[in-house]
């Protein structure tokens, strides 16, 4: 368990606590990995469309 006195605590409904330890379960990860998947997957990603061009280009 994490040490409340250098981690703050999620502020996430029960509900989604709930889904992300289905999809760990799912995926045979941990909670704490799948949310370090989540905020490398938002890293390699942040600035880039859908579309895979990055924001900044002009057509």
């Amino acid at each position: 368990m994490a040490d409340p006195t250098k981690y703050k605590s999620l502020s996430v409904s029960r509900k989604e606590w709930e889904q992300l330890g289905d999809i760990a379960n799912k995926t045979n990860r941990t909670r704490s990995k799948m949310i370090g998947r989540l905020i490398r997957f938002f890293l390699d990603n942040k600035g880039v469309k859908a579309n895979g061009k990055d924001k900044s280009s002009k057509s």
